[in-house]
This record gives C-alpha cells, sequence and structure tokens, in this order.
C-alpha cells in the first residue's frame, strides 16, 4: 500500500512538472478602442485650402449700386401721458439750433418689453416724431447713439443736407435712422442702414464719399457700403466683401496709411493664417488690399 502511494505521489510530481516546463497560459486583456495619431496643427493647416494669394483677387472689380428708398419724416407730436426723460443737441439747419427730446411711453403691464423711447424733433417750426430709438439714448455716458453730420451732399444737380443720425431700438447694435434734407423738394427724408457711418475721401479726389463700415453681428461678418450720388439720386453700394467674396468667411475693413484709405479683405480664422501691421494696427490674415476709385475697386496688394 505504501508502495502504490509513493508511486501516486511520484506520478503526480512528474505530470506538474512537465505542465510547468511547457507554454505557460496567457491572461489577454480586454480590447482597448485604438487611439487615433494625433498630429500637431499648425495654423495654415487649419483650412482645407490654403488661404488665395492677392494675385489671386480681381485687378479691378465694378461695384454695383442701388436707389435708396427714402421715406419722409413723421410729422407729430408727443401724447399727454409720454414723459420727457432728456433732451440732446442736434446741430443746426440754415443758422438754427435743433435739440432732440427723448419721450417715455408709459409702462405697459402686458409686455415684458422695455418702455418705448420716442423723440421729438422740431424742424422748421414744424414738429416731427421718430419712433422707437434705442435705450442707450437714457444713458448719457453712452456714445455712437447720435450722430450729427452738418453737411450738405452734392452732385452739381441736386443737393442734400445730411443732418446727422439717430440709433433705433433692433436686435443688435448699430441700425441707424438718418436724416436728410432735400433742397429740390424742400422736405425732410429719412433712412436705416447698419454700421458706423463717416464721411471720408476714399478715392483722394477732394470730395468726401458717405461710407458705412459695419462691425459683423451674429453670423453677418464686418463689411463696408459707400453712398454716392447719381443722376440726383442717392445711392448705396453693394457690401464691398459680398462683391468680392468666394467664401462666406471674407470680411471688409478700411484702414488709413500713409494720408490714404484702403480697404482690407480679409480672413476670419482663428488663429490667423498671418498678421501684419500698420500704424501699430494688427490686421489678422489680410489676403489683399483695394483702393476705391470712381465705383470700382483697384487691387494695390
Amino acid at each position: 500500500m505504501k508502495k502504490l502511494l509513493v508511486f501516486v505521489i511520484l506520478c503526480l510530481s512528474i505530470l506538474l512538472a512537465s505542465c510547468s516546463s511547457g507554454n505557460q497560459a496567457t491572461v489577454r486583456e480586454p480590447a482597448s478602442t485604438p487611439q487615433p495619431n494625433v498630429a500637431s496643427v499648425q495654423p495654415n493647416q487649419l483650412s482645407n485650402t490654403a488661404p488665395p494669394v492677392a494675385e489671386a483677387f480681381p485687378q479691378t472689380v465694378n461695384l454695383s449700386f442701388q436707389p435708396i428708398q427714402l421715406s419722409q419724416l413723421q410729422v407729430g407730436k408727443p401724447q399727454a401721458e409720454w414723459a420727457s426723460v432728456r433732451s440732446l443737441s442736434f446741430g443746426a439747419f440754415q443758422g438754427k439750433p435743433i435739440e432732440l427730446t427723448v419721450y417715455q411711453q408709459p409702462k405697459d403691464e402686458a409686455s415684458l418689453l422695455p418702455q418705448q423711447l420716442d423723440i421729438e424733433m422740431n424742424l422748421q417750426g414744424i414738429t416731427y416724431l421718430i419712433n422707437n430709438v434705442s435705450h442707450d439714448l437714457l444713458d448719457k455716458e453712452a456714445v455712437n447713439n447720435t450722430v450729427v453730420f452738418n453737411q450738405t451732399y452734392s452732385s452739381g444737380s441736386k443737393d442734400y443736407y445730411f443732418l446727422g443720425g439717430v440709433e433705433l431700438s433692433a436686435n443688435g447694435p448699430g441700425l441707424m435712422l438718418y436724416i436728410v434734407y432735400d433742397f429740390s423738394q424742400k422736405a425732410w427724408y429719412t433712412f436705416d442702414q447698419w454700421g458706423s457711418p463717416s464721411f471720408k475721401d476714399l478715392d483722394a479726389d477732394g470730395q468726401n464719399e458717405f461710407v458705412f463700415e459695419f462691425q459683423g453681428m451674429h453670423l453677418q461678418l464686418p463689411d463696408v457700403m459707400v453712398i454716392h450720388m447719381h443722376n440726383g439720386n442717392l445711392q448705396r453700394s453693394a457690401a464691398f466683401a459680398d462683391t468680392l467674396a468666394e467664401e462666406s468667411s471674407w470680411s471688409a475693413g478700411l484702414s488709413d496709411y500713409k494720408s490714404k484709405i484702403y480697404v482690407k479683405i480679409s480672413k476670419n480664422l482663428d488663429p490667423p493664417f498671418f498678421e501684419f501691421y500698420i500704424n501699430d494696427e494688427r490686421f489678422d490674415s489680410v489676403l489683399t488690399s483695394y483702393r476705391y476709385s470712381q465705383e470700382k475697386l483697384e487691387r494695390v496688394h
């Protein structure tokens, strides 16, 4: 019996030794999700296509112009329940100073909207109303909610007097109502336009153009438009970047350099493709530059 037990133990020992000297068992880890090979991306790789060089833009671009639809300035007076909240100086016409009076309408308890603001102004003995102006007019520290021009704009056959503009209540800043006097009709008119207005001599011919620089808002990128006179009528140009653009990510802006005004066409990317400086002002992703001349854009870079 003892010999049998020893024999069994000896057999088990040999069997275990042979297992340990053979292939060892492999423990498999759960399969992991393959990780992508992430390479460093340079700014100029952020777009599927490289930015166009200046030479890829047309040398000359003819701008299209459309007549501005003028509306007569509304005659009217504030209602008795309106509260006068502020008065503003608004230039002059034919030597007589003009003042704006801001009125606030009573609060509508059923409405969540703020109380409407309106403006009263007296021109040549007639009282006019401008409805639904910006609430920034309540803030005495706010700027750019009114602009005064006091400038005559002439084409040789017809003259307009640009008095100024008042910011309207809108879904974003920068919508202005402009007030102009038509000397031939002896009447006051208005038109509205987005953007920051100015009179600038874009083509260095000694006569200022009426320019709007739209700062961009929501999905709309910055752009530039110009107003000129044609056959005695005010006309507004198409937006510069829209005229040139093959894609919606281009924008336009103005830059003063060595007493000349340039139209810079840019591609809005973050980070930019490249940048440069003019008078310590940085321009990101500038693709090319133009000069405005006689209803055209002439490429200079």
